[in-house]
């Protein structure tokens, strides 16, 4: 029986009777009997100057009582509809904080004195800090670093590096995308490998990846970074593109400058990106095609399309991929044309 069925048979009697209400009509029950018969005129005189007070203090008592009950009685039931849903807004808030710390996530330990960080703690090292993560990997934080630990969980671990630099080496056994590191530029989320990542005074983070890939995650913008290749993000713009070393200054130059500019800034975006294709076209080594495989994510549809005939005219077209010229490819077609360049990253 719903509330709203109780209140009805509380006031007009209709719908099903609540026990508690049925209890306390039992209680009250003999109070009515007294006064349910006809009413007798009231007597005249001496008597009546005695008797009506008399009467009138009995029924108003009555009057009284029964609702002093019933106001008890509704009270009790608010109480205890409230004490229900804080008992469940307690409950839902007990498993937000269990959900980022459980019994069953890994530990993190300083190695220098065996202490162990949790959840929403800060470190801040004066010189190279170790941490050992059980079963995950190791940790070594720079001297000057500030680092505050996230999430400790059987799923997923996070740490939020502020400022400063470390190295990571996350073991080949863990599942990708188990480790991530948050910065105020962007999420290095790590695909099974050893890198560093670095974050400056303004807030620019950099990773260079040893071996492996990581991911900076951006909303829904995702670059991929593969082992010998470094990659820069900026505070309010996200993640540039990713480049392998050994490029030629005026390269580097226009990368640096492309990852500055705003998405509303479509044509300098767009002279950029053509130019950085024609001198990467008359480069001798395949790898640098992770510049131009990344263009063809470019929310600008001129700068996909030109990326992917840049691609065309280089190497043998992925198949399966059947999207005509005027076409945008989507992830899938992306995902292709990484599975077949991915040979020349290494």
């Amino acid at each position: 029986m719903n509330d709203k069925t109780k209140d009805n048979y509380l006031w007009n009697r209709s719908g099903s009777p609540d026990p508690e209400i049925e209890k306390l009509e039992e209680i009250l029950r003999p109070l009515r009997d007294q006064s349910s018969g006809p009413l007798e005129p009231w007597p005249d005189g001496e008597e009546a100057s005695s008797r009506r007070p008399l009467h009138r203090l009995r029924t108003g008592f009555l009057v009284t009582a029964a609702t002093v009950l019933i106001v008890a009685l509704l009270g009790w039931k608010i109480f205890d509809a409230n004490s229900r849903d804080t008992n469940s807004s307690e409950s839902k808030e007990a498993n937000l904080e269990e959900s980022k710390e459980t019994g069953t996530g890994p530990k993190l330990i300083v190695d220098s004195s065996d202490r162990q960080l949790h959840v929403d703690e800060f470190l801040e090292t004066r010189e190279i800090e170790s941490l050992s993560l059980a079963e995950i990997g190791e940790i070594s934080v720079d001297a000057g670093s500030r680092i505050r630990v996230d999430r400790l969980s059987e799923d997923r671990t996070r740490l939020f590096l502020e400022r400063g630099a470390i190295d990571a080496n996350i073991y080949v056994n863990v599942k990708p995308r188990f480790f991530e590191v948050a910065t105020q530029a962007t999420l290095c989320v790590d695909l099974g490998c050893m890198y560093r990542l670095e974050v400056g005074a303004s807030g620019r983070a950099k990773v260079r990846v040893y071996t492996g890939q990581v991911a900076f995650v951006d909303a829904d913008r995702e670059i991929y970074v593969p082992a010998g290749a470094t990659c820069t993000a900026i505070p309010g713009r996200g993640a540039g593109i990713p480049r392998f070393d050994g490029l030629p200054s005026r390269i580097v130059s226009m990368l640096d400058q492309y990852g500055e500019l705003k998405e509303s800034e479509s044509k300098q975006r767009l002279k950029l990106a053509r130019a950085l294709m024609v001198d990467l076209a008359g480069l001798t080594s395949q790898r640098h095609s992770l510049i131009v495989w990344h263009f063809l994510e470019d929310k600008d549809e001129d700068i996909a399309k030109d990326a992917r005939h840049w691609l065309e005219g280089k190497f043998m077209k992925p198949t399966g991929i059947l999207k005509s010229d005027s076409q945008k490819l989507d992830a899938n077609d992306r995902e292709a044309w990484k599975s077949a360049l991915e040979i020349y990253w290494r």
